[in-house]
């Protein structure tokens, strides 16, 4: 995302909060919620974790965020659509039913930061839905892998409305179950 468009909407939702009685650098103003980002420091070196502003990012947009950040941060293009139709347009390279299958691609390279993960959600609300072609729809979440911190991965995602930084444990705390690997098309 362009780095100016970012600034204009940090300022203007600063502006939001100022009007609000939210002085901007005082504590009670969140880094989150003006959509500045944060660098997190991995195994790998530093990594910037993009935070979209209210006005970028509304609630449910995980697939949003998911594709804005890949291409933030890794200059990834995926091609846009709902969590349950990502692999329609993108390209699946592996299907999985677990955490450990998904650790395992990890540490044999088979997953890569920058790959989003089609992600079954017990808690959505769209599970009961029917996918564009008529199916019922396996996943309603994304993750996108964001690289390892003490050698366990961590997944960047849009959860409700928060951008969140998790590790497999707290996904799994969550109900969350990994379904497939994506990554743009070639």
């Amino acid at each position: 995302m362009n780095k100016i468009k970012k600034t204009l909407y940090a300022t203007a939702a600063a502006a939001v909060l100022f009007t609000s009685g939210y002085k901007v650098g005082e504590a009670d103003v969140n880094n989150r919620v003006l959509g500045i980002d944060e660098i997190i420091q991995l195994d790998s070196g530093q990594r910037t974790l993009p935070f979209y502003s209210s006005f970028e990012l509304k609630n449910l947009m995980c697939a949003k965020y998911a594709r804005l950040a890949a291409k933030e941060i890794f200059n990834l293009d995926y091609i846009r659509d709902h969590a349950w139709n990502f692999n329609k347009n993108n390209k699946v390279t592996h299907s999985i039913d677990n955490f450990t299958s998904l650790e395992n691609l990890i540490d044999s390279a088979g997953v890569s930061p920058g790959d989003i993960i089609g992600t079954y959600n017990p808690h959505s609300s769209y599970n009961d839905k029917l996918d564009d072609q008529g199916k019922k729809i396996e996943y309603t979440h994304l993750l996108l892998y964001f690289g390892n911190m003490n050698q366990e991965p961590l997944f960047a995602h849009f959860y409700g409305s928060e951008t969140l930084l998790e590790t497999i444990p707290q996904l799994k705390k969550r109900g969350l179950s990994p379904r497939e690997v994506i990554v743009p098309k070639p």
